[in-house]
Protein backbone atom coordinates (compact mmCIF):
# COMPACT_ATOMS: atom_id res chain seq x y z
CA UNK A 1 0.00 0.00 0.00
CA UNK A 2 1.34 3.40 -0.93
CA UNK A 3 2.10 6.08 1.60
CA UNK A 4 -0.76 8.18 0.28
CA UNK A 5 -3.17 5.29 0.66
CA UNK A 6 -1.97 4.60 4.20
CA UNK A 7 -2.29 8.26 5.06
CA UNK A 8 -5.79 8.31 3.55
CA UNK A 9 -6.77 5.26 5.60
CA UNK A 10 -5.48 6.85 8.78
CA UNK A 11 -7.32 10.08 7.98
CA UNK A 12 -10.53 8.18 7.41
CA UNK A 13 -10.11 6.37 10.71
CA UNK A 14 -9.53 9.69 12.48
CA UNK A 15 -12.64 11.18 10.89
CA UNK A 16 -14.71 8.16 11.95
CA UNK A 17 -13.31 8.43 15.48
CA UNK A 18 -14.17 12.14 15.63
CA UNK A 19 -17.70 11.40 14.41
CA UNK A 20 -18.09 8.76 17.13
CA UNK A 21 -16.88 11.25 19.75
CA UNK A 22 -19.24 13.93 18.45
CA UNK A 23 -22.11 11.42 18.42
CA UNK A 24 -21.31 10.42 22.01
CA UNK A 25 -21.17 14.06 23.14
CA UNK A 26 -24.43 14.84 21.33
CA UNK A 27 -26.09 11.86 23.00
CA UNK A 28 -24.84 12.92 26.41
CA UNK A 29 -26.07 16.47 25.77
CA UNK A 30 -29.55 15.23 24.82
CA UNK A 31 -29.68 12.96 27.88
CA UNK A 32 -28.55 15.85 30.10
CA UNK A 33 -31.23 18.15 28.69
CA UNK A 34 -33.86 15.44 29.19
CA UNK A 35 -32.84 14.97 32.83
CA UNK A 36 -32.87 18.75 33.35
CA UNK A 37 -36.38 18.96 31.88
CA UNK A 38 -37.62 16.23 34.23
CA UNK A 39 -36.07 18.02 37.22
CA UNK A 40 -37.77 21.29 36.22
CA UNK A 41 -41.16 19.54 35.97
CA UNK A 42 -40.68 17.87 39.37
CA UNK A 43 -39.66 21.21 40.90
CA UNK A 44 -42.77 22.84 39.44
CA UNK A 45 -44.99 20.16 40.96
CA UNK A 46 -43.31 20.59 44.35
CA UNK A 47 -43.83 24.35 44.24
CA UNK A 48 -47.43 23.92 43.14
CA UNK A 49 -48.19 21.78 46.16
CA UNK A 50 -46.22 23.81 48.68
CA UNK A 51 -49.29 25.39 50.26
CA UNK A 52 -49.87 23.92 53.76
CA UNK A 53 -52.74 21.56 54.19
CA UNK A 54 -55.71 22.00 51.94
CA UNK A 55 -58.23 24.24 53.67
CA UNK A 56 -58.61 22.56 57.04
CA UNK A 57 -62.25 22.15 56.15
CA UNK A 58 -61.01 19.54 53.67
CA UNK A 59 -63.53 18.00 51.36
CA UNK A 60 -66.59 15.86 51.91
CA UNK A 61 -68.18 14.30 48.88
CA UNK A 62 -71.66 15.14 47.64
CA UNK A 63 -73.37 13.89 44.53
CA UNK A 64 -74.82 17.08 43.07
CA UNK A 65 -73.08 18.55 40.05
CA UNK A 66 -72.59 22.30 39.99
CA UNK A 67 -71.10 24.99 37.81
CA UNK A 68 -68.59 27.69 38.61
CA UNK A 69 -69.63 31.30 38.28
CA UNK A 70 -67.08 34.04 37.72
CA UNK A 71 -67.51 37.62 36.46
CA UNK A 72 -65.33 37.02 33.44
CA UNK A 73 -66.34 33.44 32.81
CA UNK A 74 -62.69 32.43 33.04
CA UNK A 75 -61.46 29.56 35.14
CA UNK A 76 -57.97 30.26 36.40
CA UNK A 77 -55.89 28.32 38.88
CA UNK A 78 -57.59 28.86 42.22
CA UNK A 79 -54.94 27.77 44.61
CA UNK A 80 -51.71 25.94 45.09
CA UNK A 81 -53.26 23.62 47.62
CA UNK A 82 -52.30 20.00 47.32
CA UNK A 83 -51.71 16.80 49.27
CA UNK A 84 -55.38 16.44 50.04
CA UNK A 85 -55.90 14.63 53.32
CA UNK A 86 -58.47 11.93 53.80
CA UNK A 87 -61.85 13.04 55.09
CA UNK A 88 -61.84 10.06 57.45
CA UNK A 89 -62.27 11.62 60.91
CA UNK A 90 -60.11 11.07 63.95
CA UNK A 91 -61.70 9.58 67.04
CA UNK A 92 -62.58 13.04 68.34
CA UNK A 93 -64.14 14.12 65.06
CA UNK A 94 -67.73 13.25 64.29
CA UNK A 95 -68.83 14.21 60.80
CA UNK A 96 -72.49 14.10 59.96
CA UNK A 97 -74.00 12.98 56.70
CA UNK A 98 -74.16 16.22 54.66
CA UNK A 99 -77.63 15.27 53.41
CA UNK A 100 -78.95 15.31 56.99
CA UNK A 101 -77.05 18.43 58.07
CA UNK A 102 -76.85 20.81 55.17
CA UNK A 103 -79.01 23.90 55.30
CA UNK A 104 -79.20 27.33 53.76
CA UNK A 105 -81.67 29.15 55.98
CA UNK A 106 -81.19 31.96 58.49
CA UNK A 107 -82.81 31.78 61.93
CA UNK A 108 -84.70 35.05 61.38
CA UNK A 109 -85.58 35.50 65.07
CA UNK A 110 -84.77 39.21 65.24
CA UNK A 111 -81.22 38.68 66.52
CA UNK A 112 -78.32 38.41 64.10
CA UNK A 113 -75.64 35.85 64.96
CA UNK A 114 -72.59 35.39 62.76
CA UNK A 115 -69.90 32.73 63.15
CA UNK A 116 -66.50 33.90 61.92
CA UNK A 117 -63.82 31.30 61.23
CA UNK A 118 -60.14 32.15 60.86
CA UNK A 119 -58.67 29.47 58.62
CA UNK A 120 -55.94 27.08 59.75
CA UNK A 121 -54.03 27.70 63.01
CA UNK A 122 -51.70 25.88 65.38
CA UNK A 123 -49.35 23.51 63.56
CA UNK A 124 -51.30 24.10 60.35
CA UNK A 125 -49.85 27.33 59.00
CA UNK A 126 -51.81 27.17 55.77
CA UNK A 127 -50.29 28.70 52.66
CA UNK A 128 -46.88 30.35 52.79
CA UNK A 129 -45.88 33.61 51.13
CA UNK A 130 -42.66 35.58 50.90
CA UNK A 131 -40.66 36.06 54.09
CA UNK A 132 -42.46 33.08 55.63
CA UNK A 133 -45.76 34.92 55.71
CA UNK A 134 -48.39 32.46 56.96
CA UNK A 135 -52.03 32.21 56.00
CA UNK A 136 -53.05 31.29 59.55
CA UNK A 137 -51.78 34.66 60.84
CA UNK A 138 -53.36 36.72 58.06
CA UNK A 139 -56.73 35.00 58.39
CA UNK A 140 -56.83 35.54 62.17
CA UNK A 141 -55.99 39.24 61.87
CA UNK A 142 -58.80 39.87 59.42
CA UNK A 143 -61.24 37.61 61.29
CA UNK A 144 -60.75 39.66 64.46
CA UNK A 145 -61.25 42.88 62.50
CA UNK A 146 -64.49 41.48 61.04
CA UNK A 147 -65.58 40.49 64.55
CA UNK A 148 -65.13 44.05 65.80
CA UNK A 149 -66.89 45.55 62.78
CA UNK A 150 -69.87 43.21 63.22
CA UNK A 151 -70.10 43.89 66.95
CA UNK A 152 -70.15 47.62 66.21
CA UNK A 153 -73.29 46.92 64.16
CA UNK A 154 -74.91 45.11 67.09
CA UNK A 155 -74.26 41.62 65.76
CA UNK A 156 -73.45 38.72 68.10
CA UNK A 157 -70.25 37.08 66.89
CA UNK A 158 -69.03 33.54 67.50
CA UNK A 159 -65.33 32.98 66.78
CA UNK A 160 -64.06 29.47 66.01
CA UNK A 161 -60.64 30.57 67.25
CA UNK A 162 -59.13 33.72 68.72
CA UNK A 163 -55.58 32.42 69.17
CA UNK A 164 -53.11 30.07 67.52
CA UNK A 165 -55.29 26.96 67.76
CA UNK A 166 -56.60 24.60 65.11
CA UNK A 167 -60.16 23.31 65.61
CA UNK A 168 -60.92 20.36 63.36
CA UNK A 169 -62.77 20.68 60.08
CA UNK A 170 -65.88 19.29 61.81
CA UNK A 171 -65.59 21.28 65.02
CA UNK A 172 -65.71 24.60 63.17
CA UNK A 173 -69.14 24.18 61.53
CA UNK A 174 -70.38 22.47 64.70
CA UNK A 175 -69.70 25.71 66.61
CA UNK A 176 -71.78 27.64 64.09
CA UNK A 177 -74.60 25.10 64.24
CA UNK A 178 -74.63 25.02 68.04
CA UNK A 179 -74.82 28.82 68.18
CA UNK A 180 -77.67 28.77 65.63
CA UNK A 181 -75.78 31.33 63.60
CA UNK A 182 -77.45 33.06 60.68
CA UNK A 183 -74.23 33.14 58.66
CA UNK A 184 -70.98 31.17 58.74
CA UNK A 185 -67.97 32.78 57.05
CA UNK A 186 -64.50 31.23 56.90
CA UNK A 187 -61.63 33.59 56.07
CA UNK A 188 -58.61 32.36 54.13
CA UNK A 189 -55.79 33.45 51.83
CA UNK A 190 -55.30 31.88 48.42
CA UNK A 191 -52.05 30.61 46.91
CA UNK A 192 -50.59 29.68 43.54
CA UNK A 193 -46.88 29.00 43.85
CA UNK A 194 -46.40 28.20 40.17
CA UNK A 195 -47.41 31.67 38.99
CA UNK A 196 -47.04 34.66 41.30
CA UNK A 197 -48.99 36.95 38.96
CA UNK A 198 -52.30 35.19 39.71
CA UNK A 199 -54.34 37.47 41.98
CA UNK A 200 -57.81 38.33 43.19
CA UNK A 201 -60.53 37.49 45.69
CA UNK A 202 -63.05 34.67 45.41
CA UNK A 203 -65.75 32.95 47.45
CA UNK A 204 -66.52 29.23 47.63
CA UNK A 205 -69.95 27.85 48.46
CA UNK A 206 -71.55 24.40 48.48
CA UNK A 207 -71.63 22.35 45.30
CA UNK A 208 -75.42 22.41 45.66
CA UNK A 209 -75.24 26.09 44.66
CA UNK A 210 -77.63 27.23 47.42
CA UNK A 211 -79.50 30.46 46.72
CA UNK A 212 -78.89 32.16 50.08
CA UNK A 213 -75.20 31.29 50.22
CA UNK A 214 -74.77 32.50 46.65
CA UNK A 215 -76.60 35.77 47.22
CA UNK A 216 -74.74 36.44 50.47
CA UNK A 217 -71.38 35.70 48.85
CA UNK A 218 -72.22 37.92 45.89
CA UNK A 219 -73.08 40.78 48.27
CA UNK A 220 -69.77 40.36 50.11
CA UNK A 221 -67.79 40.21 46.86
CA UNK A 222 -69.48 43.38 45.60
CA UNK A 223 -68.67 45.19 48.85
CA UNK A 224 -65.03 44.12 48.63
CA UNK A 225 -64.94 45.24 45.01
CA UNK A 226 -65.97 48.71 46.12
CA UNK A 227 -63.38 48.68 48.91
CA UNK A 228 -60.69 47.95 46.33
CA UNK A 229 -59.37 44.51 45.40
CA UNK A 230 -57.03 43.46 42.60
CA UNK A 231 -59.69 41.36 40.89
CA UNK A 232 -63.14 39.96 41.60
CA UNK A 233 -62.84 36.26 40.78
CA UNK A 234 -66.47 35.62 41.61
CA UNK A 235 -68.45 33.02 43.54
CA UNK A 236 -67.46 29.41 42.89
CA UNK A 237 -69.00 26.10 43.87
CA UNK A 238 -67.50 22.89 45.25
CA UNK A 239 -63.70 22.82 45.34
CA UNK A 240 -60.96 23.72 42.83
CA UNK A 241 -60.44 20.03 42.06
CA UNK A 242 -64.04 18.89 41.83
CA UNK A 243 -67.28 20.85 41.55
CA UNK A 244 -69.20 17.95 43.11
CA UNK A 245 -67.12 17.90 46.29
CA UNK A 246 -67.41 20.29 49.22
CA UNK A 247 -65.28 21.71 51.98
CA UNK A 248 -66.65 20.68 55.39
CA UNK A 249 -67.25 24.36 56.17
CA UNK A 250 -69.96 24.32 53.51
CA UNK A 251 -71.24 20.75 53.71
CA UNK A 252 -71.56 20.52 57.50
CA UNK A 253 -73.25 23.86 58.24
CA UNK A 254 -76.96 24.50 58.72
CA UNK A 255 -76.92 28.11 57.55
CA UNK A 256 -75.67 30.12 54.56
CA UNK A 257 -71.91 29.65 54.49
CA UNK A 258 -68.89 30.52 52.43
CA UNK A 259 -65.12 30.32 52.33
CA UNK A 260 -63.71 33.74 51.46
CA UNK A 261 -60.26 33.70 49.86
CA UNK A 262 -58.93 37.24 50.39
CA UNK A 263 -56.23 37.55 47.75
CA UNK A 264 -53.24 35.38 46.92
CA UNK A 265 -50.54 35.22 49.57
CA UNK A 266 -48.14 34.50 46.69
CA UNK A 267 -48.94 37.82 44.97
CA UNK A 268 -47.28 41.08 46.01
CA UNK A 269 -50.20 43.30 45.01
CA UNK A 270 -52.71 41.23 46.96
CA UNK A 271 -50.47 41.23 50.03
CA UNK A 272 -50.05 45.00 49.91
CA UNK A 273 -53.81 45.47 49.58
CA UNK A 274 -54.42 43.01 52.41
CA UNK A 275 -52.12 44.96 54.72
CA UNK A 276 -53.21 48.48 53.80
CA UNK A 277 -56.95 47.84 53.43
CA UNK A 278 -57.55 45.37 56.24
CA UNK A 279 -59.98 47.60 58.12
CA UNK A 280 -61.77 48.58 54.92
CA UNK A 281 -62.16 44.91 54.02
CA UNK A 282 -63.43 44.09 57.51
CA UNK A 283 -65.98 46.90 57.39
CA UNK A 284 -67.11 45.91 53.90
CA UNK A 285 -67.58 42.26 54.88
CA UNK A 286 -69.42 43.12 58.10
CA UNK A 287 -71.73 45.66 56.44
CA UNK A 288 -72.55 43.29 53.58
CA UNK A 289 -73.45 40.49 56.02
CA UNK A 290 -75.50 42.81 58.24
CA UNK A 291 -77.44 44.33 55.34
CA UNK A 292 -78.08 40.98 53.69
CA UNK A 293 -79.37 39.25 56.85
CA UNK A 294 -81.44 42.31 57.82
CA UNK A 295 -83.24 42.17 54.48
CA UNK A 296 -84.20 38.51 54.68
Amino acid sequence: MSYDNRRGSKSARKRRKKRRIRFTLDSLTRIGLLILGVLIIVLGIVLLTKCGSDKEDKKTTTTTEATTTTPSGEIEPSSGDGDEESTTPNEDETPVDPASVYGDNITNDGKIIVCVDAGHGGEDGGCVGDNDRLEKDDSLRLAKAVQSALENLGVEVIMTRTGDTNPSKFERPAMANEAKADVFISIHRNSYQAEASVQGVEAWISSQNPTNSYNLSTAIMSALDEAGISRNRGVRTGTPDNASEDYAINSQSLMPSLILEIGFITNTTDNNLYDTKQQEYANAIAKAIFDWVSNQ
